[in-house]
C-alpha cells in the first residue's frame, strides 16, 4: 500500500470527497492527513516504546511527517505496470 504523498491518487484509507478544490490537491493532502490521524492513535504507544529504550519522545507535531522529512528511502514492490511511479515522488522513493 503506497504510503508515499502524491498528487496522483489519494492515500488507500481516505476517501476525502473534493469539490471545491483541485482532485491533485486533495490526493496529496490526503497522505498527511492519514498519517496525522495514525500518529494520534499510536504516538503514545510508539513514545511510551523509545521511553522505554532510552530514546526521546517523538514530538506531536513532527512523528506524522517524520519519514518524509528524513527521506527514508522506501520500496513499493508490484510491478510499474500496476501502480506506475508517480512523477512527483522524491528520488529516495524507489518502484
Amino acid at each position: 500500500m503506497p504510503w508515499s504523498s502524491t498528487r496522483v491518487f489519494s492515500h488507500p484509507l481516505a476517501n476525502l470527497k473534493q469539490e471545491k478544490i483541485d482532485p491533485g490537491a486533495a490526493n496529496f493532502v490526503s497522505f498527511s492527513i492519514v498519517e496525522w490521524m495514525t500518529w494520534q492513535g499510536l504516538g503514545d504507544i510508539i513514545n511510551d516504546w523509545r521511553v522505554s529504550i532510552d530514546l526521546e519522545p517523538v514530538p506531536l507535531t513532527e512523528g506524522p511527517g517524520l519519514a518524509e522529512t528524513l527521506k527514508v528511502p522506501f520500496t513499493y514492490c508490484w510491478s510499474p505496470s500496476l501502480v506506475p511511479k508517480p512523477v512527483d515522488w522524491p528520488e529516495h522513493i524507489g518502484e
